[in-house]
């Protein structure tokens, strides 16, 4: 019954290291106030806290490298998030042509998003983002414990295999029990 995710796009397994002056590698981009929570927490880790202001949306958002290769291809995109705002905060992947979102539906709950898109043929980035609405009655907050998106089939595109069929390398892994 337990689930292991390996590839999480935020190094160390969730937002832990994040601070305002110790952004993530990689392709990270902020809007908003971005700051590390230690408060409201998920499983006693670190979650990255970002707030929007009544006239501003926010956001954190991470561009995809090396995206060609899930043209046509369906990719999972995951985020574990609480919002004081149920209706204010989504999940989002962009392809450049086509934006899948799913937004949360409770208040102050940790709620796993899940959107499963399809990369278009004719996709110009990939780019997953938790994104919030700026709202007219105030700045709305929304703590995220990790972002995820693994490869669409690892087992077959990540894998090597020498000679003798052994099994040398995995990219992203997903375990089961």
């Amino acid at each position: 019954g337990r689930e292991i995710i390996v590839g999480n796009l935020v190094t160390n397994g969730g937002f832990d290291l994040f601070t305002t002056a110790n952004t993530p590698n990689g392709g990270f981009t902020t809007q908003g106030t971005i700051t590390q929570e230690t408060t409201v927490t998920f499983g006693a880790r670190s979650s990255l806290k970002i707030v929007s202001a009544a006239t501003t949306a926010a956001f954190v958002r991470f561009a995809i490298p090396n995206w060609g290769k899930l043209y046509g291809r369906t990719v999972r995109c995951y985020a574990m998030v609480r919002s004081d705002s149920a209706s204010s905060c989504t999940l989002q992947f962009s392809d450049g042509v086509l934006i899948t979102t799913k937004t949360v539906t409770t208040n102050n709950v940790w709620e796993m998003l899940l959107i499963t898109p399809q990369m278009s043929n004719a996709a110009t980035q990939a780019q997953v983002s938790v994104e919030i609405a700026a709202l007219a009655s105030g700045a709305s907050t929304t703590y995220v414990q990790f972002l995820y998106v693994p490869d669409p089939d690892p087992l077959y595109e990540q894998t090597a295999i020498d000679a003798a069929r052994n099994l040398t390398w995995i990219g992203n892994l997903k375990v089961s029990t």
